[in-house]
């Protein structure tokens, strides 16, 4: 899984997927690919860097929607980070998904504070 950071080590229900610099068909297949397989593995939180775009596809928006309705079938979370106009664009399509804008942002959405170690592992994982 390229561009993946898996927190198993900090929390196995946690992982954290760097897309930032993949273009949306790429965006689109590693969604479609790694959410039902760290799924499997029993990640139930997933936080997802998209890093800072201009807009994005309806296909990419809905692939997004399908990995949230995903995880939440699980009880789990899917973590947008992104920025306002591309946080927009994912919240018109699901409105419950949860969105940041920084690490800090995903780790609130989710529940985690900094002493958490999950929490830490996701900062260690973005920068």
């Amino acid at each position: 899984m390229r561009g993946t950071t898996s927190l198993a080590m900090a929390d196995p229900e946690l992982a954290s997927l760097d897309m930032s610099g993949d273009d949306e068909s790429i965006v689109r297949w590693r969604l479609d690919e790694e959410i039902p397989a760290l799924m499997l593995s029993g990640t139930r939180y997933i936080v997802v860097a998209l890093g800072d775009r201009p807009r994005l596809r309806r296909s990419t928006v809905a692939a997004i929607g399908l990995a949230h309705r995903e995880l939440r079938a699980v009880r789990g979370r899917l973590v947008v980070i992104t920025n306002q106009v591309t946080a927009g664009h994912c919240n018109r399509a699901c409105p419950d998904l949860l969105v940041a804008a920084s690490v800090r942002q995903a780790e609130s959405a989710l529940g985690l504070t900094s002493a958490h170690p999950a929490a830490a592992a996701v900062w260690r994982a973005r920068h």
